[in-house]
């Protein structure tokens, strides 16, 4: 559906429709409405100015929340049925047809393209060049790889509550990550000989693993080879022709209160680097974004993200007015060369039948972006201040997006965020989904 740029908008195409559009856009403006005042502390059925018992506070914001995650199971479920009842996509033949070749006439001709596959009993990853296709079974199980993703994350929580072990920490990181490198990527390593660029395409639990930091016992992978990331192979159609015109850019940037306070001086530094201005704490609203992202080939939105496993629809991004979610993004029709989230776990999604992935990432490319840079995991707003710098300044540039996020994150492993940033905690979340080539 996402390569087909399947219409998943909120709108009444018929006249039947707008009954059910009204109650999404009223539902909507009901949920805005209880999530500020939640946000602010002035939960339903209690006042600002009124002190109250902390056990009954906290009981106002818990029946608060509730409310509010009641409402957005009806817009979810109001919203599938718009989607449903005109579900036109269901004619597209061309849609539902299995495709049996890969049209590998979109690769270049230094580019393998690595795609992997969970069956009952292990792993199999599919080789791709221009030329050819290898398939090769590896000996793991998921269960072992599961396993180490698990010791990965217990050691990113560590590196975090005891920063001064950040040396002990890193050379641990680096043997989970060197175990992860032998189970998958030294079985098929010798078959990317000749290439420099690596686009992954994950299944399942894997589109939560930072292949880009794997390690040989040398160097991580991101060291040897230019990586980005698909969704899936289809996606290979979706290439963008910078434009010729010059390129308009939309920077926002939140601390959330203050509790992000290098999120204004990045945002100040990425909107001078692309010669624009940056929309600030109170001027970075949704309205805003709504507003102005369909006309940019560039988006940078620094601020506080927020993952919602249960209805990722509500996923989003924490602006002045109102979070930006994934619902608000399926709506807008953009035709970004990138879009930029410098925020936490923006990456993460839920994974559904079929892989299906629902998430922001899913929905900005649902929406005509052409690629997106997201994390996998809370990121330290100063180092990431750093890496965006040297990020934007190599686009700046001309240079390609997977390499100037290659090289920004190279610098922080080489030291030059200070040793704290050298961990893989501090660099390896963010990842190029899309299209590799320059904005």
């Amino acid at each position: 559906m996402l390569s087909h740029h399947i219409d998943l908008g909120i709108e009444a195409r018929s006249e039947a429709d707008r009954e059910l559009v009204d109650q999404i856009l009223s539902l909507r403006e009901k949920r805005d409405r209880l999530y500020r005042r939640w946000e602010s502390g002035e939960t339903p059925g209690s006042t600002a100015n009124r002190q109250q018992e902390q056990a009954s506070e906290q009981t106002a914001r818990d029946e608060g929340r509730h409310v509010i995650l009641q409402i957005e199971d009806q817009i979810r479920d109001l919203w599938h049925r718009l989607l449903i009842r005109n579900a036109a996509y269901a004619n597209d033949a061309s849609l539902w047809q299995v495709q049996a070749q890969l049209d590998q006439t979109n690769l270049e001709d230094d580019t393998l393209l690595v795609e992997y596959f969970t069956v009952p009993k292990g792993l199999v990853v599919f080789l791709v060049s221009k030329s050819e296709v290898t398939a090769i079974r590896l000996n793991k199980s998921f269960e072992s790889v599961a396993g180490n993703q698990v010791k990965l994350r217990h050691n990113f929580n560590a590196v975090q509550q005891a920063p001064q072990l950040v040396s002990a920490y890193t050379a641990k990181a680096k043997l989970v990550l060197q175990q992860l490198f032998d189970d998958l990527i030294a079985p098929w390593i010798d078959h990317a000989q000749g290439f420099d660029k690596l686009i992954i395409v994950p299944h399942g639990p894997l589109h939560y693993l930072p292949f880009h930091a794997l390690f040989d016992g040398q160097h991580y992978l991101l060291q040897r080879f230019q990586i980005s990331y698909l969704p899936g192979s289809s996606f290979l159609r979706k290439r963008r022709t910078p434009p010729l015109r010059p390129i308009r850019s939309l920077v926002i940037g939140h601390s959330q209160g203050g509790r992000l306070p290098n999120i204004p001086v990045e945002a100040k530094r990425v909107a001078e680097m692309l010669k624009t201005s940056s929309f600030i704490e109170d001027r970075a609203t949704r309205a805003l974004f709504q507003d102005q992202a369909p006309g940019c080939e560039v988006i940078h939105v620094a601020a506080h993200g927020d993952f919602r496993p249960q209805n990722p629809l509500f996923s989003g991004l924490f602006l002045d007015d109102s979070p930006l979610t994934t619902l608000d993004i399926f709506n807008l029709r953009l035709q970004a060369s990138l879009v930029t989230l410098s925020a936490c776990q923006t990456g993460r999604n839920v994974l559904n039948g079929g892989d299906e992935i629902l998430g922001l990432t899913r929905a900005f490319l649902a929406s005509g972006a052409a690629s997106t840079i997201i994390t996998l995991w809370s990121v330290e707003d100063r180092t990431t201040t750093g890496l965006m710098t040297v990020m934007y300044n190599e686009l700046t540039k001309g240079t390609d997006k997977a390499v100037s996020l290659q090289r920004a994150q190279s610098g922080l492993i080489h030291g030059q965020g200070g040793l704290l940033a050298t961990h893989p905690y501090y660099w390896a979340p963010f990842f190029l989904v899309g299209d590799a080539g320059p904005i």
